[in-house]
């Protein structure tokens, strides 16, 4: 603020270049992470699936630190952010389609899951593995056998109706939204402090 006030630099330019500084490790880190979860779990579907999956996360994960600028940015203190944060956060966990089916959550909280990066991500990451099962092997005589294909088990979870790069153009259009959120309460700050 200190120096945004000298006149040593526009908020706008310290604003896009902290963005663009910090994106080779929100790139880097999904990999880190990611890569060898998906070598020990064994998905078993080929390099495609794999980069898929890892745009995916890449993006949820830019998502989350958008999220992250925007509630630090609208709120003026450091103790109240954390926990404007986790408000944010846990509607967005719980209709997300994680923890509940799209399909049963109450009518008056439909809304939620529209502005969901949790939701995005999920439904993304199902339609990319699901997608490739054709079949699910289950015994019938000792299983509740839910889902027999991986479309049925799509169905089951109501993810039929995007596609798995709709959900990523989704995402990326959610995380320019939080960080231009982020931006505007920065502005709104700097100029009530002038």
């Amino acid at each position: 603020m200190r120096e945004y006030q000298a006149g040593l630099y526009h908020l706008m330019s310290w604003y896009f270049s902290k963005n663009v500084s910090e994106l080779p490790m929100q790139i880097l880190l999904p990999i880190v992470y990611f890569t060898p979860v998906y070598l020990l779990v064994g998905f078993g579907h080929g390099f495609d699936m794999y980069i898929s999956m890892q745009v995916i996360l890449m993006l949820v994960n830019s998502c989350g630190i958008g999220l992250g600028y925007m509630v630090s940015c609208l709120c003026r203190s450091i103790t109240v952010a954390p926990v404007v944060g986790v408000l944010f956060l846990l509607p967005f966990v719980l209709f997300g389609g994680l923890l509940m089916n799209s399909d049963d959550s109450p009518a008056y909280f439909v809304w939620i899951q529209y502005i969901s990066p949790v939701k995005y991500g999920f439904d993304a990451l199902m339609k990319i593995f699901w997608k490739e099962v054709a079949t699910i092997p289950c015994n019938e005589a000792t299983e509740n056998c839910v889902a027999r294909t991986g479309a049925q088990m799509l169905q089951n979870y109501s993810m039929m109706n995007r596609s798995a790069f709709v959900d990523a153009m989704l995402l990326l259009a959610l995380n320019v939204a939080f960080r231009s959120i982020g931006f505007l309460g920065l502005w709104l700050s700097v100029r009530k402090t002038k």
